[in-house]
C-alpha cells in the first residue's frame, strides 16, 4: 500500500509584520494569487492538518506583542469561509440564522434572547428583506449571491468576535 502525504509551504522570505487597528476596518489588499486568503488562513489558524495534507508555520503569531496560542484564537476570531455550501438551501434567512444562535450561542442565553440576538444580527447585515425567503441553491431559487455572503457573515457575527476575518470578495455585496 503507497502512501504519501503532502506538505503545503507557503514562504515569505522577509517575514510578515503588520498592524490592525482596533474597531476599523482592516484590509490586505494585493493582486489575485498573491497570497491575502492564505495570510488569512495562517492567521486565523484556519488551516488544519489532515492525515493527507500537512500545515506548518513557522514563526510567531502575536497579539498585542504577546504570543498567541490556537485556544486564543478560537476564543477571539470568527472565520467566515468563501463558499456558501454549509448554508442549508431549504431553510429561510430567519431559520438559518435561528437555528445558528441554537448551536453558536452559550447554553445560559434564553431561546427568547437568541432569537432577539437572530433579529438584531440579520438588521445589522441588512437581511431583513430576504428574512422569510429561503436560502437555495442551483436547483432551488433563493437569495442572491450577496444576500448568502451576508447569511454567512451573520452567523459568525453572532458570537459578537473580536476578530472577523472576511477572505471574501466583497463584490457581491455591492
Amino acid at each position: 500500500m503507497y502512501s504519501h502525504t503532502w506538505r503545503k509551504t507557503i514562504r515569505n522570505s522577509e517575514g510578515i509584520s503588520t498592524f490592525f487597528e482596533a474597531g476599523k476596518v482592516n484590509v490586505i489588499l494585493g493582486p489575485s494569487g498573491s497570497g491575502k486568503s492564505s495570510l488569512l488562513n495562517l492567521m486565523a489558524q484556519h488551516r488544519k492538518s489532515s492525515l493527507r495534507m500537512v500545515y506548518t508555520v513557522e514563526g510567531e503569531l502575536k497579539l498585542n506583542d504577546r504570543p498567541v496560542n490556537t485556544d486564543i484564537i478560537d476564543t477571539l476570531c470568527s472565520y467566515v469561509t468563501q463558499d456558501d455550501t454549509a448554508l442549508l438551501p431549504y431553510l429561510t434567512v430567519r431559520d438559518t440564522l435561528e437555528f445558528a444562535t441554537a448551536l453558536r450561542l452559550p447554553n445560559w442565553m434564553s431561546k427568547e434572547q437568541k432569537l432577539q440576538k437572530a433579529g438584531e444580527v440579520m438588521k445589522k447585515v441588512g437581511l431583513t428583506g430576504c428574512a422569510d425567503t429561503l436560502v437555495g441553491n442551483e436547483l432551488l431559487k433563493g437569495i442572491s449571491g450577496g444576500e448568502k455572503c451576508r447569511v454567512s457573515i451573520a452567523i459568525q457575527a453572532l458570537t459578537e468576535p473580536r476578530i472577523l476575518i472576511l477572505p471574501l470578495d466583497w463584490t457581491h455585496l455591492l
